[in-house]
């Protein structure tokens, strides 16, 4: 970037583990008498998210990247509480009157940071369904996405039954 555009670069290391006392900030090697040594700036996750409260009003789409990023960390064996948070994250999307586009991408990201076993997920779909109906904002979200997979599945088996029931009507990229 430096050389291409003629503007100076700057690095930074943001730090998205579990382990407050974690901060490197250098990077090191030396080969036959060569070092090279890079200091780096870090931001911390958990260390924004220290106010959870002040983020969880921000209408910075950040805020809800590190709240979603730290409360998966802090449920990963605890699901009903991540089945929680995932709601309340993303209800919180559509409260402050994030974009339409906003809200869909944000969601994207909290749906994939914060996977749920398909019961509890089951279950937070048809809360968000019942939820945007009222809101009259349906976007597409991970029940959609669900729905296209599960669309696919049948649709290539039962290309294989069509195979396998010897039917030629079916067209040959079925398989």
């Amino acid at each position: 970037i430096g050389q291409r555009y003629d503007r100076d670069v700057v690095s930074l290391a943001i730090l998205a583990d579990n382990s407050p006392k974690w901060h490197p900030n250098t990077y090191e090697r030396e080969l036959w008498g060569c070092q090279l040594r890079f200091k780096f700036p870090t931001v911390k996750l958990l260390d924004l998210a220290a106010d959870e409260a002040k983020l969880l009003r921000s209408r910075n789409p950040f805020a809800v990247v590190v709240l979603a990023h730290v409360r998966a960390l802090q449920s990963r064996k605890a699901m009903a509480r991540r089945s929680r948070w995932k709601w309340e994250l993303v209800r919180g999307l559509y409260e402050r009157d994030f974009r339409k586009r906003q809200i869909r991408d944000l969601f994207h990201f909290i749906d994939w940071v914060m996977a749920l076993p398909t019961r509890l997920e089951n279950e937070f779909d048809e809360k968000l369904l019942k939820y945007e109906k009222e809101k009259h904002m349906p976007y597409v979200t991970s029940i959609e996405r669900r729905g296209r997979t599960e669309g696919r599945a049948e649709g290539r088996a039962e290309g294989w039954c069509v195979v396998l029931a010897g039917r030629t009507d079916a067209p040959p990229t079925v398989l």
